[in-house]
């Protein structure tokens, strides 16, 4: 009968283990659906921004939105924090190197705050691939430069180097990623240019720099 328990605890050890890999698999797939999102899932208005790395235009609105944050009495800020106005990230990257951005930045602990300093230092990881190929025999191979400098220099501390490394080799959740970013795309209608701003359905149709004034009036009706 000893014999008999003993056995059944590498089972049962194997079995927890397993289990906790695949729940945490799933949860790694579960951050790649939906949106970025600044704000309450909850809140009565919601505002899709549709934008990209590597578009200077969309760096200066996400830049405009954050400065809007960092104050404490501003429309936009009252309406987020009230839980009244939540803004909704689509990413639509134009390459490898942004498409591995927002998938790192997915899986850190606050993807919004990746997603600024990733706007904030485009500069400086997107091109890092094309510049500086020849670092690439430096480190290991089945890694870019770009996505180095993302873990590694902009986002240690929302991310462990572990979680790092099991995200950007993760293919199913790039998979799960693109599949998710096509399926939004295609209930979108009449987006011309980026950033595009998308409201109770319908795209909005300004002026680069009139969006984020129509952001900061939509919250002060609110």
């Amino acid at each position: 009968m000893r014999i008999a328990k003993l056995s059944l605890i590498p089972a049962a050890l194997i079995a927890l283990l397993a289990a906790t890999g695949m729940a945490r698999a799933d949860d790694v797939l579960e951050k790649m659906v939906g949106p970025i999102r600044i704000g309450d899932a909850s809140a009565p208005t919601q505002v899709d921004v549709f934008s990209y790395f590597g578009c200077p235009a969309c760096a200066n609105l996400n830049a405009d939105i954050n400065d809007g944050f960092n104050l404490d009495d501003t429309p936009l800020a009252n309406a987020v924090r009230s839980g009244k106005m939540a803004i909704n990230y689509r990413l639509t990257p134009r390459d490898r190197e942004g498409h591995w951005a927002e998938q790192i930045a997915r899986c850190t602990s606050d993807p919004a705050e990746a997603m600024r300093r990733l706007f904030k230092t485009t500069g400086i990881w997107h091109t890092a691939g094309y510049k500086h190929g020849n670092a690439r025999k430096y480190i290991k191979p089945e890694w870019s430069y770009a996505r180095l400098i993302m873990g590694r220099v902009l986002i240690p501390d929302l991310i462990s180097g572990e979680d790092f490394q099991k995200c950007e080799r993760n293919q199913d959740a790039s998979k799960a990623l693109l599949n998710d970013r096509s399926a939004a795309m295609k209930k979108v209608k009449g987006l011309k240019s980026y950033p595009a701003i998308m409201h109770e359905g319908k795209v909005v149709d300004l002026k680069s720099t009139d969006r984020y004034i129509f952001l900061r009036e939509l919250a002060g009706r609110l």
